[in-house]
């Protein structure tokens, strides 16, 4: 830096040539540049105080948020909410920047909040029978759901979780180079673990049914035993697989880029498979004897599609004409709820039977979400909205 500083001082003094005043002009702006990214790196580290507020103050302010005649409360945490709300034990929990968050269900009030290095690249939340669990850069972490203490930590010595799923007393966890574990949900106590060696990098998602299995990127879907971790039948899949959905012990559905697949869930035999147009995005969800996944038909536009859940035969496809990237679907069994990112953040909603959209129930959400939007999850009559730092609950059902 400092013979930087003294080529530029002998190039205002007229002593260098042309090509020395070239090396010198490379070398402050490459100088330059280190600078500006060294403020950037530093200014990342603290966006998330200023972001979260920003993203609820600034768009659509002709649309108030939240909606007067459905809504139900809000809560404003200190920091943007990066995941998914899961809900259970009367709770709603939410991962955010900073940790985790218990919120009231019916009141929308702050259980209790814990400041943890999650830092997860696939965030995933699992909760049920007084624990949450959710991922650390290498491993599981399980805190006891009325205080939010610590109950137990596991580091994996390969790679970050993918999937969870807590199950009675256990919790099932699968993590990126296709390790899966079996652990007890109250102690932690390892009950098994299955790995095979030299697999590639994959995303191992997670289904309990008559076996838990195992649904992977490169097409390959597999069982374990839940009691022993033995691997009871194996499929391969000529696709890219995305995330599967539970129809019931029997039957596994799941979305990927050439079409969507069921899966008997006792021999890995395809049931049936319908292609889809387009690729797949996000997990599909059941709601009883239909199903309904995401596909994405060109650049920024996606389509909703439906399908007999027994034979796969499409019942209807509605392009939307907007973006929708990996949002859960939700559903109050009679309405389909979806969220859309682009070109603005939209909540809609469509009647299950027909597909038509229902303008009464499809409004407007004023949002900037860091993360491309969360939501909608639907329990009991309410549907849950996160928009950057704040949770919001609304009455869908009269």
């Amino acid at each position: 830096m400092t013979k930087t500083f003294f080529m530029i001082r002998e190039m205002q003094r007229g002593s260098m040539d042309r090509r020395q005043r070239r090396k010198i002009f490379l070398a402050a702006t490459f100088l330059l540049i280190l600078v500006c990214c060294g403020s950037i790196y530093f200014c990342g580290a603290t966006a998330e105080k200023w972001l979260p507020r920003i993203a609820v103050s600034v768009i659509h302010p002709e649309e108030p948020w939240p909606l007067t005649d459905e809504y139900v409360w809000e809560n404003d945490l200190d920091h943007a909410i990066v995941a998914a709300p899961v809900i259970a034990d009367d709770r709603v929990y939410v991962e955010t920047y900073n940790g985790l968050a218990a919120i009231n269900l019916q009141t929308g009030t702050l259980k209790w909040e814990r400041k943890l290095d999650l830092r997860n690249p696939n965030s995933s939340l699992a909760a049920g029978n007084g624990f949450v669990a959710a991922g650390t850069p290498n491993g599981v972490i399980v805190l006891r759901g009325d205080s939010g203490e610590k109950a137990w930590h596991y580091t994996s010595p390969f790679a970050f979780p993918v999937s969870f799923i807590i199950a009675q007393d256990r919790l099932y966890a699968s993590f990126a180079f296709e390790e899966v574990c079996a652990f007890d949900l109250p102690s932690g106590e390892l009950l098994w673990r299955s790995r095979e060696a030299n697999k590639q990098h994959s995303l191992p998602y997670l289904v309990l049914a008559s076996h838990l299995v195992v649904v992977q990127e490169e097409g390959r879907v597999y069982a374990l035993d839940t009691e022993s971790g033995q691997t009871e039948w194996e499929s391969h899949l000529d696709d890219v697989l995305i995330e599967p959905a539970l129809v019931d012990t029997e039957q596994v559905v799941i979305n990927g880029d050439k079409a969507i697949y069921s899966i008997n869930t006792s021999n890995g035999q395809v049931q049936w498979q319908t292609p889809s147009g387009g690729k797949g995005t996000g997990s599909p969800l059941v709601v009883g004897n239909r199903i309904f996944w995401v596909v994405r038909i060109e650049a920024q536009s996606t389509s909703v599609q439906a399908a007999d859940v027994q034979a796969g035969k499409p019942i209807w496809a509605m392009n939307t004409g907007l973006e929708i990237i990996n949002h859960p679907l939700a559903s109050d069994g009679q309405t389909l709820w979806v969220r859309a990112s682009y070109p603005r953040s939209l909540l809609l909603s469509y009647d299950i039977v027909t597909g038509q959209q229902m303008a009464k129930k499809s409004f407007r959400v004023p949002l900037y979400q860091p993360f491309g939007g969360i939501g909608p999850v639907i329990d009991n009559g309410k549907l849950y909205l996160v928009s950057g730092n704040r949770i919001a609950a609304y009455n869908i059902q009269p």
